[in-house]
């Protein structure tokens, strides 16, 4: 299970919104790149970064920056965040990034996910499960569908498409624990690659988690507050508990 830290941008800044309200947030940041020099140096492999006002408004607007990380670290980097079109995700993958991620355009295009999966392969795609309740929300989390995540993994992973980050928006940024039933629920789904989001607050949650086969873990609030060391972190993960 990888340690994948959180870089949400608004206003060009990182930020962490609490349960993704975006009146409710806490700038840590004026520097992403620095950011992601920090966490590499620490022995990280992958970042999670979200364009939040792309997500929010549907048009991505931090190309150049993504661009820049991408060239100056060694990272996987996964973006998501207003990805609505087949355009925006070569463009990612042009600057440098691993893995799109889409959200809104996964319950309201499949055609256009599906084309962007035969463009630029479907194991480059991956499908965010942002859910309150077991139903999914869509444009930065702001408005509410009646799909469910199980809907949507079939839909998807009959064409190939098994990457799925699942957060649980209640628990975003409270750093109160993740959902972890619903995340062994969602392992039972044979051949998916799961990475979870959402809760993380202390060493003890990693450790709970630790034991699940996820893919990765998404940590945000926590490794900016400092109630989780990122080193620590890893460490626990190595240790394979």
């Amino acid at each position: 299970m990888e340690i994948i830290p959180a870089i949400d941008l608004l206003d060009h800044n990182v930020v962490r919104l609490y349960q993704g309200d975006f009146n409710k947030k806490t700038i840590y940041s004026a520097n992403p790149i620095e950011l992601v020099k920090k966490w590499e140096s620490l022995g990280i492999n992958r970042v999670h970064i979200v364009d939040l006002e792309g997500a929010r408004y549907g048009k991505f607007t931090n190309i150049n920056v993504i661009e820049q990380i991408c060239k100056l670290s060694t990272l996987d980097v996964e973006v998501g965040g207003g990805i609505r079109n087949r355009d925006v995700a070569h463009s990612l993958i042009d600057a440098g990034v691993d893995t799109v991620i889409v959200g809104t355009i996964a319950i309201r295009d499949k055609e256009e996910v599906l084309t962007i999966a035969q463009e630029i392969g479907a194991s480059r795609v991956a499908i965010a499960l942002d859910a309150r309740n077991d139903k999914v929300a869509v444009d930065g989390w702001e408005n509410n569908t009646e799909t469910t995540i199980s809907n949507i993994i079939h839909d998807y992973q009959k064409y190939n498409i098994n990457k799925y980050i699942y957060t649980d928006i209640d628990k975003d940024g409270t750093e109160e624990g993740p959902n972890r039933l619903k995340l062994i629920e969602l392992l039972n789904t044979k051949n998916i690659e799961l990475i979870a989001s959402g809760g993380i607050g202390s060493i003890q949650d990693i450790e709970n988690l630790s034991s699940l086969s996820l893919f990765g873990l998404i940590i945000g609030k926590a490794l900016y507050s400092g109630t989780v060391d990122i080193s620590e972190a890893i460490k626990l993960t190595k240790k394979g508990y």
